[in-house]
């Protein structure tokens, strides 16, 4: 049978009119099995990554205080849907075995990069399958984020122009632009003739697609 156990945790905001009390989140701790826990953080309003970053781990820590055998998983949300890359760090992950906290993508052995460039900032991440699926395939996926609306064509350049620093890698890379100045303002870039900003460089041809 699994257990759960519900933690809602109140902050106290200070308002025009006084200190006022709010729920700004909600922690949930899951028994998945007998060795794994999960833990969901639900925001009402999406914060900065860095703050969202802060409580998840701060709530992954005081999780694993609680108990420390088992493995636990954390994940933040707003409302019910699944917060993504963009908007914080992806997830944390406790393992028992090391009683160590890594970032999902950490504990998965894969690395990222970010730099700034004139006008925009460049992520660059590994990716690949997840456990048991094989042959594992890995890839990367660069991500372009512009303050400010840029032109189609000054998205699309910039794009190739930063996955092309990559396929010497010797993998397939994939790449979007997004907009927006923070995490709560994040926007994947539309393209006026349909769909998004996005390419795919596929290493055994050599090519550069839209996706």
């Amino acid at each position: 049978m699994i257990k759960r156990l519900q933690i809602i945790i109140l902050c106290l905001v200070t308002l025009q009119g006084g200190l006022f009390s709010e729920q700004v989140y909600e922690v949930t701790l899951n028994k998945d099995s007998d060795s794994s826990y999960s833990l969901t953080l639900s925001f009402k309003k999406v914060p900065s990554a860095e703050v969202i970053n802060k409580v998840l781990r701060n709530e992954i820590e005081t999780a694993s205080t609680f108990d420390g055998s088992k493995d636990i998983s954390a994940f933040a949300f707003q409302g019910e849907t699944m917060l993504n890359e963009n908007q914080y760090c992806g997830g944390y992950v406790y393992s028992s075995a090391s009683k160590t906290i890594k970032t999902f993508s950490e504990s998965r052995g894969l690395k990222s990069e970010t730099r700034k460039e004139a006008n925009y900032l460049v992520e660059v991440k590994e990716d690949k399958t997840f456990e048991g699926i094989v042959p594992e395939e890995r890839w990367l996926d660069v991500v372009v984020t512009f303050p400010s609306q840029p032109s189609t064509d000054e998205a699309f350049k910039a794009l190739k122009s930063e996955m092309e620093k990559v396929v010497s890698r010797g993998m397939d890379v994939t790449g979007s632009v997004m907009i927006g100045s923070d995490s709560t303002s994040l926007k994947t870039m539309k393209d006026p003739s349909g769909g998004f900003v996005m390419l795919k460089y596929e290493k055994t041809t050599g090519q550069f697609k839209k996706r």
